[in-house]
């Protein structure tokens, strides 16, 4: 299967609102597309205007250290900073 990519933006609300829903149910496995949130409220401002494939990023790597993507500790903080590259 080839690699297809859907334009969040020009699709209707509707449409966007039943795709963050499936990703929703997706945070915290493998199959988190990086469209939800799900992140603690320490990293909204950090998270919240990253790319999808950058918030899959940060998602995965959570999931690899064995935290729970929606909880806050120095572990996640290093990781966001790494992956974002925030100084």
């Amino acid at each position: 299967m080839g690699k297809t990519t859907i334009d969040l933006e020009s699709i209707s609300f509707e449409a966007h609102n039943t795709i963050s829903a499936l990703d929703k149910s997706y945070v915290g496995t493998d199959n988190y597309m990086g469209i939800a949130w799900f992140w603690h409220v320490d990293y909204k401002h950090y998270l919240r205007e990253q790319s999808y494939s950058t918030l899959m990023k940060v998602h995965r790597a959570f999931l690899k250290a064995g935290l729970r993507v929606s909880e806050d500790s120095d572990e996640h903080y290093a990781i966001v900073r790494k992956i974002t590259k925030l100084k």
